[in-house]
């Protein structure tokens, strides 16, 4: 239906593309200067699809979450971006997300993935914050929620990004969903949380760092908090994850081609016969 829509909307056909994103280097300042045709259709297009993506398409959620954002400030090179997250969605309508529950409810535990990337964006320096929280046990994966969100501020180094991350994917997703859990099972769930930065874990664990102290006022996250929660509570682990295996990655920034079937595997995204 939004494929259909776009093209009654625009004078452009669609055509498949291997992924959501415009190749690196496609888009000139000029582009970002000139307004866009779509600016005043834009928004009923990406709410549409936004809805799917929320529901069971993470592959597509990054995408939109860029465009939605520059909704006010439309220009060409969004035309372009937007025409290009279309052909995507044309060319896989039978993508599905997939999920395994192959344990008891007693081996199941929480785990949630999140990502920043740093200052990668073209039209501003503000990095993203991508997280995904799945059920997982030693046969099984079931994906419960990701997202993908400008932060508020420009952060100074990968480390900071990382950190902002963490803090807004632990106390806005992971904690209220262990508890949710914990009160539909009847016991404790173990909640880990995986990070592929070494540095931010050394930070947490130590509780401070004199680099970050501004992250209190500039992002409302305080370390402390983070540090306490993993100490006092022994449910709850803080685990280093190679970058290969981090499946927030593709939250966090347009990936390429060539990194892109690793990334729907990554969110588990499949691709199903129709």
């Amino acid at each position: 239906n939004a494929c259909q829509m776009y093209e009654e909307l625009t004078v452009w056909k669609l055509k498949p593309a291997a992924s959501p994103y415009l190749p690196e280097g496609s888009l000139t300042d000029l582009d970002w200067a000139e307004r866009g045709q779509l600016s005043q259709q834009a928004s009923r297009i990406l709410m549409k699809i936004l809805w799917a993506a929320r529901l069971a398409r993470p592959d597509l959620m990054k995408g939109i979450a860029d465009l939605t954002r520059r909704l006010t400030v439309w220009a060409k090179a969004d035309d372009r971006r937007l025409h290009r997250l279309m052909c995507y969605v044309h060319g896989s309508k039978n993508f599905r997300l997939q999920g395994k529950i192959a344990d008891p409810p007693d081996k199941l535990f929480l785990t949630t993935y999140t990502d920043a990337d740093h200052c990668s964006s073209q039209e501003d320096t503000k990095s993203s914050s991508g997280f995904i929280m799945a059920l997982e046990g030693p046969n099984s994966f079931w994906p419960l929620s990701w997202s993908s969100k400008k932060q508020s501020s420009t952060a100074r180094s990968t480390t900071e990004a990382e950190m902002v991350s963490l803090g807004s994917g632990l106390f806005s997703e992971a904690i209220p969903m262990q508890e949710f859990l914990e009160c539909m099972l009847q016991r404790e769930v173990d909640l880990v949380v995986f990070q592929d930065n070494s540095a931010v874990i050394q930070i947490v664990e130590s509780g401070y760092s004199p680099k970050l102290r501004h992250l209190k006022k500039i992002f409302k996250i305080n370390i402390g908090s983070i540090h306490e929660w993993f100490k006092d509570n022994s449910i709850s682990r803080f685990l280093y994850i190679k970058t290969a295996l981090q499946r927030a990655d593709p939250f966090t920034k347009p990936l390429p081609v060539a990194k892109w079937l690793e990334a729907l595997e990554q969110m588990n995204v499949s691709v199903v016969p129709l």
